[in-house]
């Protein structure tokens, strides 16, 4: 059993409005201790960032029916958060859609490298990695969200699709400490799945 930590939108745009801004910091914080983790016990770290093309062609329905162009492809919107460290050889995947999985290499890429735990983490629950994380489920991996290592777009409803991800999906949700003492029981022939 290899897992895989998929590291979803933690771009500065994402964090411009004062609710989400407020956390930032123990977000990153969080990110980074799983990163570092994964990366010491040799599961790969996947930062997925939405990078879209300035000339249009890959927004999407919404964006076009609203005429709102965001996350640019080389933006500042677009830049990692400050206070990321990435361990080295994380991998960067582009997407241009709320699922990580969507039009994008990362299923594929995580077969691979034997991946079949997918871990995901960043911004947000009730969005991009709550979505991620189903997607996730219905590719055949063993799908969990970090619940302390993500965080909700909208405060209301990110309950409310952690619960559908449950159970439809069976999308586990834990705290990066039980993700990081089920990463060490690993490494002492334990087994993921404890999370």
């Amino acid at each position: 059993m290899r897992a895989g930590l998929i590291c979803i939108d933690l771009q500065r745009g994402y964090f411009r409005d004062e609710r989400h801004a407020a956390g930032r910091e123990g977000l990153v914080e969080a990110v980074n201790a799983l990163a570092a983790a994964f990366a010491q016990a040799g599961h790969p770290v996947i930062a997925v960032t939405t990078e879209h093309a300035p000339d249009g062609s890959t927004f999407s329905l919404r964006m076009r029916r609203n005429g709102t162009a965001v996350m640019l492809a080389g933006s500042e919107d677009a830049a990692d958060l400050e206070g990321l460290v990435w361990p080295p050889g994380t991998l960067r995947i582009a997407k241009t859609r709320y699922s990580a999985y969507l039009r994008t290499p990362l299923a594929q890429t995580l077969r691979d490298m034997a991946v079949t735990h997918a871990v995901h983490c960043g911004a947000f629950t009730d969005g991009c990695v709550g979505l991620s994380a189903i997607d996730a489920a219905e590719r055949d991996f063993d799908s969990l969200m970090v619940s302390d290592a993500t965080m909700p777009c909208h405060p209301g409803r990110a309950p409310g699709l952690a619960a559908f991800a449950a159970d439809e999906f069976e999308v586990r949700v834990a705290p990066a400490e039980r993700v990081l003492a089920a990463l060490a029981a690993q490494a002492d022939g334990g087994t993921l799945t404890g999370a």
